[in-house]
């Protein structure tokens, strides 16, 4: 499973913060069951589209885009 650092009392601070009214509530954490995967599929399609478009007109769009692929890519290698 892939942690990324996150841990229980994190995500307590985190939900305290954001929404108190559920600051309390129990938590647990759950096993990876491909969503990074689906997450890193979808980020590379939207990309992928954005690419190409920036490519016709605005050259710094597509350098931004291109570094975004990368990291998708390096994540990706990353997980196994």
């Amino acid at each position: 499973m892939r942690k990324a650092g996150i841990t229980a009392d994190l995500v307590y601070q985190l939900i305290a913060g954001q929404f108190p009214q559920w600051a309390g509530l129990p938590i647990r954490p759950v096993e990876a069951d491909g969503t990074w995967a689906r997450g890193r599929g979808w980020a590379i399609w939207k990309a992928m589209i954005v690419l190409v478009e920036a490519l016709k007109d605005n050259l710094e769009d597509a350098t931004y885009t291109k570094g975004v692929i990368e990291a998708i890519l390096a994540d990706h290698l990353a997980a196994g």
